[in-house]
C-alpha cells in the first residue's frame, strides 16, 4: 500500500564443512516503487567477527559514492527516492557455519 514502510532483510549463512569466506560483498537493489528510509541500512555481524561499510548507489550500481539525503528526488522527509542499490562491503573472514544479517527499510511510493 502506498505510504507503508517495509523492511528488507537478508540473512547470509556459510555451510558447515566449507573453507572460510573472504572478500564478501552484499548488494541489494531498492525496488523502483520504494524510497529508502534514511539511516535504515544496518549490518548485524551475528555469529561472525565481520565489520561492514555501507555504501549507496543512485545509478544502478555503476558507482557507490552517493550519499542519501532526506527528500532526495522529491521523496518525503526522512526518505530518498534516488537510491537504487545498497551495498555492504564486509571486512574479515567468515568461518563455516556462521551467519550475519543486513537490512534496510523503505516506503512504498
Amino acid at each position: 500500500v502506498p505510504g507503508q514502510d517495509l523492511t528488507y532483510t537478508i540473512v547470509a549463512t556459510t555451510a558447515a564443512g566449507l573453507s572460510d569466506a573472504t572478500a564478501l560483498v552484499v548488494v541489494d537493489p531498492v525496488p523502483s516503487e520504494v524510497g529508502l528510509r534514511i539511516g535504515s541500512a544496518t549490518f548485524d555481524p551475528g555469529t561472525t567477527s565481520l565489520t561492514a561499510t555501507i555504501q549507496y548507489s543512485d545509478d544502478n550500481g555503476a558507482s557507490w559514492s552517493y550519499t542519501p539525503g532526506t527528500g532526495g528526488c522529491s521523496a518525503p522527509l526522512q526518505y530518498d527516492y534516488c537510491v537504487t542499490h545498497v551495498r555492504w562491503e564486509l571486512s574479515g573472514s567468515m568461518p563455516a557455519d556462521q551467519s550475519f544479517t543486513v537490512s534496510f527499510a523503505g516506503r512504498v511510493k
